[in-house]
């Protein structure tokens, strides 16, 4: 730890006397807190930042090669201990690990995906994790699997599973899987629609691509001959390929997806890595913007951030807090050049452009690395990154310092379901503060064959928070006003910041249930309700309605939207403004 602050105040020594106007700073830290793995996988693999023992701190799993057991790194809250988690794992090599609550329970059960042996699916019972992967109705034979990816395509509340299979000779297919609720999963690959492919797919990964509500699933492929392929969700249990109309259908040599709302428009943005491609259909990486009616067009040109050279792992990450999300990409680069970068932080300069700054940390990179994740390992509200290297290069945590350097505000959000997925898998997170719109989405399974935390960081600049809203997989939305920043919090499905409770307030007003389903009551003591109008969450009016003077009002909302709304109730004394939530 002396080391480590040794070095902290001498990169404060170095800002000071810089003239460079960098916002974001980088320290390789994985030396310093005992973390030293690597491994000689073919075509790499991936890492874990979740924590997996539920105490509140991101803790690190690694993937490893043939021989090795995983990796397990236990975060103390001032450093890392390797603990072992599973005294008979089989010594396979792991393309992917990733923790996930398969049965509601609210701990962390765990799957590894091995591309030349079986998957591996464990359940953690009272903290112990024990093999189910024969009664659990999953392969028991090798599936070429490069990644086991997560998401509640049918909406019931389980976690369901897709095998994305990497076969050279394409036999072997991908598949997906139903969780049947009991632990138990049902292949309903060909039932589905997705049907037996084998496409060289590094991954399957599951968004809501068109705002319906239902989780579409995104392939990337690994080679030229075989294109990427978006299937839409038909809301039914059944998906249909929509690749060529929405434009997603690339020819490259895809390896990860980084998935969020770049640009703030509510709609999803899929960030895409390719090899070093100087020439072809598709050249160097792609950024999928969103177009927000089915369609998808490639920025990453005039974003400028193509990223020319052999890359792996991304991620959209906001590294200095600002409110604008930045982007990671780590890569296997021969040499390290000006044009050829072993990575690269593209930091967003809020137009819709990107700047590669140089001055940052990431220039000490000269490690060939595939996967990468994000996490807060020392609970400061800044996201910090884990890279996995290999062939001679141990893995990188990457502390994130740019605190250092400014002092925006954050708000740190792990979602907690109820009707949804424990994980909250799905769910959409929407902020506003300072006038400024933000998206987040929970995705379990993103960067290359990587699994981010479960905590969301969002930056807030120097503002505060208008408002959050979370909008469930099972369709419910919470809304909540009083939220200071700076803070980590659990939101919980269903809670918001509204009662089902008829409390009268102050001015003898009381508005219940809240949340409503088919009617909502209003009570005034001293005033006579005239009219009430209800807005949605964008301003417009829903609901105008006059009454008879009276006290006492009751109003049918059946009809509305499940979602938060604004009543605006007028009496005769004046008006009042509350929020309601339809369910």
């Amino acid at each position: 730890m002396q080391i480590r602050l040794k070095k902290f105040w001498l990169l404060l020594l170095l800002i000071a006397t810089s003239f460079s106007q960098a916002q974001v700073l980088f320290d390789q830290v994985a030396d310093d807190l005992g973390i030293e793995v690597t491994s000689n996988i073919d075509l790499g693999s991936g890492v874990s930042f979740c924590d997996f023992n539920g105490d509140g701190w991101d803790d690190l799993t690694f993937a490893t090669q043939e021989g090795i057991q995983v990796r397990f790194f236990e975060n103390t809250g001032g450093g890392f201990n390797e603990v072992f988690l599973i005294d008979d794992t089989p010594l396979y090599t792991n393309k992917q690990v990733i923790w996930v609550d398969i049965d509601n329970d609210g701990d962390k059960d765990f799957f590894t995906a091995n591309a030349e042996f079986p998957n591996v699916l464990y359940e953690n019972v009272a903290g112990e994790l024990v093999d189910i992967t024969a009664e659990s109705g999953l392969p028991t034979v090798s599936r070429m699997t490069q990644s086991g990816n997560w998401g509640d395509y049918d909406n019931d509340g389980y976690l369901d599973l897709f095998l994305a299979s990497r076969d050279p000779d394409q036999i072997i297919s991908n598949q997906l899987f139903r969780n049947n609720g009991d632990n138990t999963f049902t292949d309903v690959t060909l039932s589905s629609g997705i049907g037996e492919v084998s496409e060289l797919t590094f991954q399957g990964t599951f968004f809501d691509y068109n705002n319906d509500g239902h989780l579409d699933l995104y392939l990337i492929n690994d080679r030229a001959f075989t294109r990427n392929i978006l299937y839409r969700n038909n809301g039914d249990g059944t998906f249909s390929d929509v690749s060529v109309e929405s434009g997603t259908d690339y020819r490259m040599d895809a390896m990860s997806v980084a998935l969020e709302d770049y640009d703030a428009d509510g709609y999803i943005d899929v960030y895409i890595t390719n090899v070093f491609a100087p020439s072809g259909e598709t050249v160097g990486n792609v950024l999928m913007k969103n177009n927000g009616d089915g369609t998808f067009s490639n920025e990453a040109v005039a974003a400028e951030v193509r990223f020319d050279t052999w890359s792996w792992g991304a991620n959209w990450t906001d590294a200095d807090n600002d409110g604008f999300l930045d982007l990671y990409v780590s890569g296997a680069s021969p040499v390290n050049t000006a044009t050829l970068n072993a990575a690269a932080l593209y930091v967003n300069d809020g137009d819709g452009t990107f700047t590669e700054e140089d001055e940052n940390g990431f220039e000490e990179d000269l490690a060939n690395s595939f996967g990468n994740a994000l996490g807060d390992f020392n609970n400061d509200g800044y996201q910090d990154i884990v890279v996995t290297n290999h062939f001679g290069h141990l893995s990188y945590l990457w502390e994130n310092q740019s605190f250092s350097l400014t002092a925006n505000n954050y708000i740190a959000l792990k979602m907690q379901g109820v009707a949804s997925n424990r994980d909250g898998a799905g769910a959409r997170i929407v902020i506003m503060s300072g006038g400024q719109k933000q998206d987040r989405v929970v995705a379990l399974g993103e960067s290359y064959l990587s699994q981010n935390s479960n905590t969301e960081i969002i930056g807030l600049g120097n503002h505060g928070l208008d408002y959050v809203q979370v909008i469930w997989p099972s369709g419910t939305v919470d809304f909540y006003d009083d939220i200071t920043p700076n803070q980590r919090l659990t939101l919980i499905e269903g809670v918001g910041y509204l009662s089902a409770n008829t409390p009268v307030d102050q001015s003898g007003f009381a508005m219940y249930p809240n949340p409503a389903v088919s009617q909502l009551n209003l009570l005034h003591t001293g005033a006579q309700i005239e009219a009430v109008r209800i807005y949605n969450t964008l301003g417009q009016l829903i609901l105008n309605q006059r009454f008879d003077n009276a006290n006492s009002q009751q109003l049918e909302v059946g009809h509305l939207t499940a979602g938060a709304y604004w009543v605006e109730v007028l009496t005769d004394s004046g008006r009042l403004t509350k929020k309601l939530i339809k369910q």
